[in-house]
């Protein structure tokens, strides 16, 4: 159940960024035009309880960019935030943005910022 919801979650980020014309990538683009998002890792988990399940689903960005304050990165983090917290799958309880870093590219003249988005599903029993 909880790959069907992850599956759900993804397929809603995809159409809404193809919706808004975001450049998307599942692996690092060694020369796509900057910036762009990754989609880095998804991670999901449930724990059962008596009455219902809580399940969680995480994805992570990294948003590549010449600087972390450009104008294009700023408008794609606002983006994919708007996009994140308006996803709209059965169950869905709560959205949290777990964190929001910069973090070295390890390319010259570019920056990455990571931003982390968790889903909690509740689904009774």
């Amino acid at each position: 159940m909880i790959d069907i919801i992850r599956d759900n979650i993804q397929k809603e980020f995809v159409s809404k960024f193809k919706e808004v014309g975001i450049d998307y990538h599942t692996n690092r683009a060694e020369d796509a035009p900057l910036p762009y998002v990754k989609l880095w890792e998804l991670n999901t988990w449930s724990d059962l309880f008596k009455t219902h399940e809580e399940m969680f689903v995480r994805f992570t960005f990294w948003v590549w960019d010449e600087a972390y304050n450009t104008k294009g990165n700023l408008d794609l983090l606002k983006e994919i935030h708007n996009i994140a917290f308006n996803i709209d799958v059965e169950g869905l309880v709560n959205v949290e943005r777990d964190k929001e870093s910069f973090r070295d590219a390890q390319k010259p003249d570019a920056k990455c910022t990571v931003v982390v988005y968790t889903y909690k599903i509740i689904r009774g029993i």
